[in-house]
């Protein structure tokens, strides 16, 4: 669901909005002295622009922020970690939104493009991206776990760029085992594979899928599941080349539906993958529920 008439503004951050706020009051956020940086001498911005705070607890389903209009900044030099940025704020809104829970599971790519992988992914509409190995992986799962640190930064700073208003959780999974676990916790489970017959629009075709759009009863069902976050769908991107012939036997019996993309006959790299099927799959799931 989108976030209708949202205010103009000019860059977005996130912080703890206190319960207390008030409409015309003045408020100093404390940020991140790299925020700060961004803001003030980056984005240069100046007296009275607009600027929406996040609250650094939203969700996918569930949006508090703050539009306010710039005061100033104010820092102290003696401590790093103590700068502020001070609004007027001008419009407070608590919002409850509807969207469909989708966690993205990926088998992580060369460690060259995994910082594009992770700064592409983060914009979707998915409440959480794991990590897990598989056995054509190319990365070392444990290596990656080590710059944890700096995964967060590029989650973040991709959120702030596109002024998305919560930011994507990023786990590991250790072990294959652990990753199949989590597979009995979803309605769906969609793994993209390049090398099977059934596309994104045959699966929409299928009795057992398309009957649930059809029938008016099925449909507001998956509408009530959906708004209490009980319907979850789990997409699942593999290592280049594909999985091995063991894992997909091993999804087979997990009762997944193995997938390709529609109009693409070549293999995708696994940093656009995740982009292209979520994208598509959304695309076709959200027009047949309006119908």
């Amino acid at each position: 669901m989108i976030i209708e008439n949202f205010p103009k503004h000019k860059v977005s951050i996130f912080a703890e909005i206190n319960s207390e706020l008030q409409e015309e009051s003045i408020y100093s956020f404390e940020i991140h002295y790299e925020m700060f940086n961004y803001l003030k001498n980056s984005l240069r911005l100046k007296h009275k622009d607009n600027l929406i705070i996040f609250d650094s607890l939203n969700y996918i389903n569930y949006c508090k922020y703050v539009l306010g209009e710039l005061k100033g900044f104010t820092s102290n030099t003696k401590k790093k970690y103590q700068n502020f940025i001070e609004v007027k704020v001008k419009k407070i809104e608590n919002i409850r939104l509807n969207n469909l829970i989708i966690n993205l599971y990926i088998v992580p790519p060369k460690n060259r493009y995994f910082n594009d992988l992770l700064a592409n992914v983060v914009q979707l509409p998915i409440d959480t991206i794991y990590f897990f190995p598989s056995e054509y992986m190319i990365s070392n799962i444990y290596e990656l776990e080590k710059k944890v640190d700096k995964i967060r930064d590029i989650v973040f700073w991709n959120t702030i760029y596109v002024s998305k208003y919560y930011s994507v959780n990023v786990k590991f999974l250790n072990n294959f085992k652990e990753f199949v676990e989590h597979l009995k916790f979803y309605n769906w489970v969609i793994v993209f594979h390049p090398y099977t017959n059934l596309a994104i629009s045959d699966f929409f075709k299928l009795d057992e899928v398309y009957c649930i759009f059809k029938d008016s009863a099925k449909k507001s069902k998956l509408l009530k599941d959906i708004e209490e976050e009980k319907f979850r769908i789990c997409i699942i991107i593999g290592p280049e080349g594909g999985f091995s012939d063991k894992e997909i036997n091993i999804f087979k019996n997990y009762s997944t539906f193995i997938l390709r993309f529609d109009y693409i006959e070549n293999i995708v790299k696994t940093e656009l993958a995740a982009n292209i099927g979520v994208s598509q799959f959304l695309s076709i799931f959200n027009y047949l529920l309006k119908f």
